[in-house]
């Protein structure tokens, strides 16, 4: 089983969620576990109560949500601090911006072997992730970190 976990966004400036109660509920009755941060909704005027509701197990601890889960969904990329939490081979399929992305987090991501999903550099399309945020009308280059 698959267990997908949804941690608070830290920025300051993001007041989206990655996963709904409503995508919860649908990745619960497919057999999926999921975790979600504490609070990770509340921006996007979701409690925690619904996720709960939803089937979500509620962690106070973003370090729990990286250090429990395989796939980590978040809407932007992970901070140099959150990178820190992340484990080897785990999935981290947010829009990463490549192109903006620390020395430290590309080390990272590269001595853990985690797969991600890029917007920047696709050489298939012309893509501004900036003009299309949500990444409907774009092109995903799927990235593999390794060595």
């Amino acid at each position: 089983d698959l267990k997908i976990g949804v941690p608070s966004e830290i920025s300051n400036e993001e007041r989206r969620v990655a996963l709904a109660p409503s995508g919860v509920s649908a990745l619960v009755a497919n057999g999926h576990k999921v975790q979600v941060q504490e609070g990770a909704g509340k921006q996007a005027n979701f409690s925690d109560q619904e996720y709960s509701e939803a089937g979500a197990e509620i962690v106070s601890e973003a370090s729990e949500v990286f250090s429990n889960c395989g796939l980590i969904v978040k809407v932007g990329p992970p901070s140099d601090a959150e990178s820190d939490l992340l484990q080897e081979k785990q999935i981290l399929p947010p829009a990463l911006r490549l192109g903006g992305t620390s020395t430290h987090l590309l080390r990272r991501l590269m001595n853990l072997g985690i797969a991600g999903i890029g917007f920047d550099f696709c050489p298939l399309c012309t893509y501004d992730a900036a003009d299309d945020p949500a990444g409907v009308d774009g092109c995903l280059l799927p990235v593999y970190f390794s060595q």
